[in-house]
């Protein structure tokens, strides 16, 4: 049976007008109007309005806080290219990192990433001792309770946080922080200064000291962290640990940034 209808374009296609959309805003560091998404796509100016009045409603765009009447990239589609910097990649650029901060330091280092609603490590460098075992690659880390799990849950929305957490927040030891209102008190320092300390909350005689990778406008998804013995991390090394774990995430962090904006060759990097 024939219709009188014109066949549809890909072009005139509802779901292609939301992408030329997004296409459009990224590739636009300071974002645009709805005006100039409606001059460069040759949109009607009701339709345009009508789709970044739904795009904005979903999170994929959101009005820019520098310029009010510009459009830019959401928080979920943010998440998207976030999620595009791989645990494979972010392993390679913090390597070098790693491996220099544990021949330092004589403890073990690792990167913890959020993924999939979990918190694990991801890669490690570690001296030949008793720490070496402690620290394994795809390791779940409690987020209440190790301190890269609270580097990043103290840079979560309250939503975001409440999924991860769960109802109840379990015992591991004595040290443990079992009280929502106590941790959502101790999460807001950690994010103030951006360094978590676990001092035995989620084993008894182990420590650690972590930093989250926080980039501009991008979801904090990882953490370094620096993990031991009491002793030796929250011992007279403490300080230096500290500015350790902070200068290593200040760097990755860049390194993220760029990656994630699609200037960095991961390759010429490692060179």
């Amino acid at each position: 049976m024939s219709s009188d209808a014109p066949e549809e374009t890909s072009g005139d296609k509802p779901l292609e007008r939301y992408l030329r959309v997004l296409e459009f805003v990224s590739g636009l560091s300071d974002g645009a109007t709805a005006n100039e998404i409606a001059t460069h796509l040759n949109l009607p100016k009701p339709t345009v309005h009508r789709l970044v009045r739904a795009l904005t409603a979903s999170g994929a765009l959101k009005l820019s806080e520098e310029a009010p009447l510009k459009y830019v990239l959401g928080r979920r589609i943010l998440g998207l290219l976030h999620a595009g910097a791989t645990a494979s990649w972010l392993s390679s650029m913090s390597k070098p990192i790693l491996e220099k901060f544990a021949a330092q330091s004589g403890a073990a280092w690792f990167v913890a990433e959020l993924k999939d609603g979990k918190i694990q490590s991801i890669c490690f460098a570690a001296p030949n001792t008793e720490v070496q075992a402690y620290v394994i690659p795809g390791a779940p880390v409690v987020p209440h309770a190790g301190a890269s799990g609270k580097a990043i849950l103290a840079h979560l929305s309250p939503a975001e946080r409440k999924s991860l957490l769960g109802a109840r927040l379990t015992r591991l030891t004595d040290a443990t922080i079992v009280e929502k209102a106590e941790l959502d008190r101790h999460l807001e320092e950690v994010r103030r200064r951006n360094l978590a300390i676990c001092d035995e909350e989620d084993l008894e005689g182990f420590a650690a000291i972590a930093s989250a990778l926080v980039t501009d406008n991008y979801p904090v998804k990882f953490a370094i962290c620096v993990t031991g013995t009491r002793r030796r991390i929250l011992g007279d090394a403490r300080q230096e640990l500290e500015a350790m774990a902070q200068s290593g995430a200040a760097s990755l962090s860049a390194m993220l940034e760029i990656r994630l904006r699609g200037e960095l060759n991961p390759e010429s990097v490692l060179q």
